[in-house]
């Protein structure tokens, strides 16, 4: 079986342009999706239904209780509901193009009742993906989720084997020999970030600023209650003018002597503090800074010039 042909669709409700998919859809992109009404909309409803379920350990997708810890606050019992969740309220309206590397609708592709080769010309569809890369491509795992974009955690196979390899019992440390170490080196270099990294980022953001409310907070400066921009962090301060002025009155006023027109001036800097703790000298200005390193400047110039006389 072939992979499908391009569907030339359009044009996209927000931006007005008109794209390519291998499935029908509404939208080009995330971003479009998400700047749209029809999104805003949306994450109205679903924060609507959110204040009226606020209950611990019940899952937003099938609506079944599971154990969570009050630390991790989850909200869905496996990662398989986890995707489908988030392929019904993304992925289903925006373009999704199946090349080597995935710009977008991750959890609509891993959702798949059988998962397509990402390789241009292979027409393999299977369970098991990452077998299929590895066995007819020579590609490792690893390697293959790193091209096309998937993180390092993502289980390159369907969420039917997937549920079944949950399932399985897990090796208890009693079942190893008692010389047995673990090894604790990562051989697969730095740390890497994926196109799927990202894209859940930003669809917990969008779903993060469409249901919770930024804290309210009180100005370390000034003493006024002001609301936070984002639902994220912990602003100390209300603007920007009111920061600065509160760290130029809590700064410590030194006494310095300019290092080169000997005058006595002020400053609440902590390096100068330091320069000039350590013997080296400090500036009441730009302007004397200037004529300090120009004629310091001329300086080694003459010195070089001289050792090089004495040389030849």
């Amino acid at each position: 079986m072939r992979k499908k042909a391009l569907l030339q669709l359009g044009p996209c409700p927000q931006c007005g342009t008109h794209f390519e998919s291998r499935y029908p859809k509404l939208f080009c992109t995330l971003r479009c999706y998400l700047d749209s009404p029809m999104f805003k909309e949306r994450m109205r409803a679903l924060n609507k239904k959110q204040k009226e379920m606020r209950v611990r350990g019940e899952c937003l997708e099938c609506g079944g209780e599971f154990f969570a810890k009050a630390s991790r606050k989850k909200r869905f019992c496996s990662q398989n509901h986890y995707r489908a969740y988030l392929a019904k309220r993304f992925d289903r309206w925006i373009a999704s193009p199946e090349g080597i590397a995935l710009p977008q609708a991750y959890d609509e592709f891993m959702t798949l009742s059988e998962l397509p080769c990402l390789v241009d010309g292979c027409d393999w569809q299977g369970q098991h993906l990452g077998a299929h890369v590895n066995f007819a491509h020579g590609i490792t795992a690893d390697e293959f989720k790193k091209m096309a974009g998937f993180n390092r955690g993502t289980g390159l196979c369907t969420a039917e084997v997937s549920q079944k390899l949950s399932e399985r019992p897990h090796l208890s440390l009693a079942m190893f020999p008692p010389n047995f170490v673990r090894s604790k080196t990562d051989n697969r270099g730095a740390q890497h970030v994926s196109h799927e990294a990202l894209e859940h980022l930003i669809k917990g953001r969008a779903l993060a600023a469409a249901t919770l409310q930024p804290p309210a907070r009180v100005c370390k400066g000034c003493g006024k209650s002001f609301e936070q921009s984002t639902v994220y962090g912990a602003a100390l301060f209300c603007t920007t003018k009111c920061r600065s002025k509160f760290y130029r009155e809590a700064m410590p006023v030194f006494t310095l002597i300019c290092g080169h027109c000997g005058v006595a001036f002020q400053s609440r800097a902590p390096n100068q503090k330091k320069r000039n703790d350590e013997g080296l000298p400090v500036f009441c200005g730009c302007k004397c800074r200037g004529f300090h390193n120009s004629r310091k400047k001329r300086k080694t110039k003459g010195i070089a010039f001289d050792a090089l006389e004495a040389a030849q």
